[in-house]
């Protein structure tokens, strides 16, 4: 059986989910070969998320989706990642299988 990404929550550096945040970048395995699917769930409190990502370090990020209400879906895995959250909610991610 495969195991999951490490952590599955797009985590908030001051642990708050709250107030708003930017979450701390996620790294998934985007290898020629791998899956490069994932499946995000957004848990949204109030307010919205902008779910980014970017192909290298020296890109900008790229808003690739605005979610206002909760979300289940697939998503393409990009090699970095981040939740821009605006008020309040939690973001989870996971490889497709």
């Amino acid at each position: 059986m495969e195991k999951p990404m490490a952590d599955n929550k797009f985590l908030d550096p001051a642990g708050l989910y709250a107030g708003g945040y930017t979450s701390d970048i996620k790294n998934p395995n985007t290898a020629r070969g791998s899956n490069q699917r994932g499946i995000i769930q957004i848990v949204v409190t109030a307010g919205d998320v902008q779910f980014q990502g970017k192909v290298q370090a020296d890109a900008p990020w790229v808003t690739v989706k605005t979610y206002a209400t909760n979300t289940i879906e697939e998503a393409v895995l990009m090699p970095l990642m981040r939740v821009v959250v605006a008020d309040e909610a939690v973001v989870y991610l996971t490889e497709a299988k």
